[in-house]
């Protein structure tokens, strides 16, 4: 058990030591940096969260398909899981937006709530490869191949402090930008999630079900995935709310 649990927890880690890596290296900037780099981490998670559940339907969908032997039913789980993330990505990215009235409307500290607003509209930039790497960790944990994703998380949390140290502190040239070159960073980090991905589909090609994922597409249908997903959403985001 623990050598099936063990990759998915490192996947996860990965995935939360951006953020950890973002708030502490604006920590040079002083408290009100911190505070608004951690708020707008809480902020995106929390706006994530319902996204996230959702697409949590595609790993035990990829996996039954798997189970059969149904190669057609991985494609087309897969790409059902690519349309609801583009459809969430939209959602999401339309709820980082207005940061400064949703922050002033919960009665953040008024110190942070600019910078807090302006980090969460740059990581809007990296929302979208976001879902799409959420799709691919999901059917890769379901059809077996979890090193992909490792490698994925530990080149973008490279990336991610490489671009915190030019960004926020203006090296090589780079602009010093403070708290907005951290969410700029992240969001340029993200994108290395998907592309690590779907570059390393060469070391797995020798699994069966990685050669079809993306040689036809269908049009999906996503009532049937939404319908089992909902619940999965429901519940992470109850439980984002409790941890608020």
């Amino acid at each position: 058990m623990a050598q099936v649990a063990a990759p998915v927890v490192l996947i996860n880690v990965g995935l939360q030591a951006m953020g950890v890596v973002d708030t502490l290296m604006v920590g040079r900037l002083g408290g009100a940096a911190i505070a608004a780099v951690a708020l707008g981490n809480f902020y995106f998670f929390n706006v994530s969260v319902f996204g996230i559940g959702l697409l949590f339907a595609i790993d035990p969908v990829v996996a039954q398909a798997v189970g059969a032997g149904d190669r057609l039913g991985i494609t087309r789980g897969v790409q059902r899981g690519l349309v609801l993330a583009f459809g969430v990505s939209l959602v999401v990215m339309a709820a980082l937006l207005p940061g400064e009235w949703l922050l002033t409307v919960l009665d953040q500290p008024p110190d942070v709530v600019d910078e807090t607003a302006v980090y969460a509209r740059r990581r809007v930039l990296g929302v979208l490869p976001f879902f799409f790497f959420a799709v691919l960790r999901q059917a890769l944990q379901a059809m077996g191949p979890v090193r992909p994703i490792i490698v994925a998380a530990v080149v973008a949390n490279l990336v991610n402090a490489a671009a915190n140290w030019l960004f926020i502190f203006g090296n090589f040239g780079a602009p010093a930008l403070g708290v907005e070159g951290a969410g700029y960073a992240t969001a340029i980090a993200t994108w290395v999630w998907p592309s690590s991905s779907r570059g390393s589909r060469g070391r797995c090609s020798g699994h069966t079900f990685c050669r079809g994922i993306p040689k036809r597409w269908h049009v999906p249908r996503c009532s049937a995935c939404c319908a089992s997903a909902s619940p999965l959403a429901c519940s992470g985001s109850s439980k984002a709310s409790r941890s608020a």
